[in-house]
């Protein structure tokens, strides 16, 4: 069964790591006509070739000031304001597409006070999958791997706020899950609130007791 996804949104989180970027790409690039990814406003400055209305929204500090019932959530970073923005969902529907918001817990916890919102938490298969990912990416030093775990951690622990979670354990298989539920209404392929918050406590659980973790809390606490 078609579902009529122009009238959804779709907010899909998760941990650094786990593969969400990728998968949203993969989705917009195989329907480009059916999906289109909600551009962040930011009060800070262009980088490089960053271009207005591709990369963000760019825009000054009173933006957000005088269109505060417009933004849908926003956060400061660095001392410079991101957010999303109405605008945005209304201009991606005006084109005939279904936004997808890539954005963090907090995001989701602020858009879902204001619009309906279809919610997906992408999960790892454990958390030492998603540390293995991050150790393979070589990008970031030991203390800020550990940060991003433990940042991955804070979030799980408020899962609660997603009505749909994803395990992405092969991203091919994970890819197909996702399409199928956004495309053909198949919820019954991703878990269930129930579901994923059991999934969730599994991952809490590995954090606090795993004999791995207890290995890497001595090395951090030797090298911080």
């Amino acid at each position: 069964m078609t579902i009529d996804i122009k009238n959804n949104i779709y907010a899909i989180s998760a941990p650094s790591g786990v593969g969400k970027t990728t998968l949203i790409h993969k989705l917009i690039d195989n329907n480009p006509d059916k999906f289109m990814l909600s551009i962040s406003h930011t009060s800070r400055a262009p980088r490089g070739q960053e271009k207005d209305g591709l990369d963000y929204h760019f825009v000054t500090e009173d933006f957000f000031t005088n269109h505060k019932e417009a933004m849908l959530e926003t956060a400061t970073v660095h001392g410079n304001i991101y957010g999303t923005s109405m605008y945005e969902i209304e201009r991606i529907k005006s084109l005939g597409r279904c936004p997808l918001l890539e954005i963090d817990v907090q995001g989701v916890a602020q858009v879902i006070k204001k619009i309906p919102v279809i919610t997906i938490f992408v999960l790892p298969p454990t958390l030492e999958t998603m540390w293995l990912r991050l150790e393979g990416r070589a990008t970031d030093d030991l203390p800020t791997r550990w940060k991003r775990l433990c940042n991955a951690h804070g979030e799980i622990a408020q899962a609660g706020i997603y009505s749909h979670f994803l395990i992405n354990d092969k991203l091919d298989l994970a890819y197909n899950k996702l399409a199928s539920f956004i495309l053909e209404g198949k919820d019954t392929l991703l878990l269930n609130k129930e579901e994923g918050l059991k999934y969730c406590k599994n991952l809490m659980d590995e954090f606090n007791n795993a004999p791995w973790i207890k290995k890497l809390r001595l090395e951090i606490n030797g090298r911080i």
